[in-house]
C-alpha cells in the first residue's frame, strides 16, 4: 500500500513540483527589429540615436527613444563603467512605459559595445533582471555648410537594427 502510494501519488507531485520550479526560471527572449529607416541627427560624440521605432514578429510596437554610447555617459544612478545608456519603451509596462505613453522610458545602462553594438542590463519594475542587445547598421553622409561660420556637418540614417531583451 505503501508502495503503491509512493509510486502513483508522490512520484508525480514531485515532477510537477520539478517542472513549475524550471518554469518559473525559464527565460522569455524577445526579438524586435527597425521598422522603417530613420535619420537619427547629427554625428557627435560621444554618439547619440534618438527615436528609433520598431516591431516583433507580430507588430508589436518598441521604441528606443534615446540612445547615447560613449565614455563619460550614464543614466541617473548608474554604477561604473560610464560608457552609454538606451531608454526602451516596450508593449511590457514592467521594463519600459507602454509604447503610446508621453513619457521616455526606462533608462538601461550600456554594459558593453559602442557604435553598431551595445549590450545592456537592468533591473524591471518586479525586481527581476533583464539583459539585452541592439545592433544597427547606418549611413553617413556629410555636407558644408555657409553662412557665417562654414563648417562640414555629418548626419546619419539608421538603416536597419535588431533589439533583443531577455527577461
Amino acid at each position: 500500500m505503501i508502495r503503491r502510494f509512493v509510486c502513483c501519488v508522490v512520484a508525480p507531485l514531485v515532477l510537477a513540483l520539478m517542472f513549475v520550479a524550471v518554469s518559473a526560471n525559464a527565460q522569455n527572449t524577445t526579438t524586435y527589429n527597425i521598422v522603417t529607416p530613420y535619420g537619427g541627427g547629427t554625428v557627435t560624440t560621444p554618439y547619440r540615436v534618438f527615436s528609433l521605432n520598431l516591431a516583433d514578429a507580430n507588430n508589436n510596437p518598441a521604441q528606443i527613444p534615446w540612445l547615447e554610447s560613449g565614455t563619460n555617459t550614464s543614466c541617473s544612478g548608474q554604477a561604473p563603467p560610464y560608457i552609454g545608456f538606451l531608454f526602451l519603451k516596450t508593449p511590457n509596462p514592467v521594463i519600459g512605459q507602454p509604447n503610446n505613453s508621453s513619457t521616455s522610458g526606462t533608462c538601461v545602462p550600456i554594459t558593453s559595445g559602442g557604435v553598431g553594438a551595445v549590450q545592456f542590463a537592468g533591473v524591471d519594475d518586479n525586481g527581476r533582471s533583464f539583459t539585452g542587445s541592439f545592433t544597427w547598421t547606418e549611413t553617413t553622409s556629410c555636407y558644408r555648410s555657409s553662412g557665417r561660420v562654414s563648417r562640414t556637418v555629418c548626419s546619419y540614417t539608421v538603416n536597419s537594427g535588431t533589439l533583443t531583451i531577455t527577461e
